[in-house]
């Protein structure tokens, strides 16, 4: 089913009011959850220059694997089970597989 496909049906036998609604309704909630985002402490996150720099240069060293399931459930299982020891470095390694 395609996005049109699902508007289509959420808008079908409604009145150009309950549409309206609907729409002001959705975006409403979007503008609530982009709003908790910008509040979330990892969006002020920075790192000095020179870390930055490093961190930058390691990501992109051409290391890393080439298939990321196992690095994708490794961060999940870590993330469910409150482990940043193996969330972060995990992380690190994921973003490393995307520069390849």
């Amino acid at each position: 089913m395609t996005d049109q496909d699902l508007a289509l049906q959420l808008v079908e036998g409604k009145t150009p009011l309950e549409v309206i609604t609907l729409i002001s309704s959705a975006h409403l909630q979007l503008s609530d959850q982009e709003e908790k985002a910008k509040k979330h402490p990892l969006v002020g996150f920075s790192l000095s220059k020179s870390d930055w720099q490093a961190f930058r240069t390691h990501c992109t060293d051409g290391g890393g694997v080439f298939d990321d399931t196992a690095l994708r459930m490794q961060i999940l299982t870590a993330l469910n089970s409150d482990d940043q020891v193996i969330f972060w470095p995990a992380l690190v390694h994921l973003f490393k597989s995307w520069m390849k």
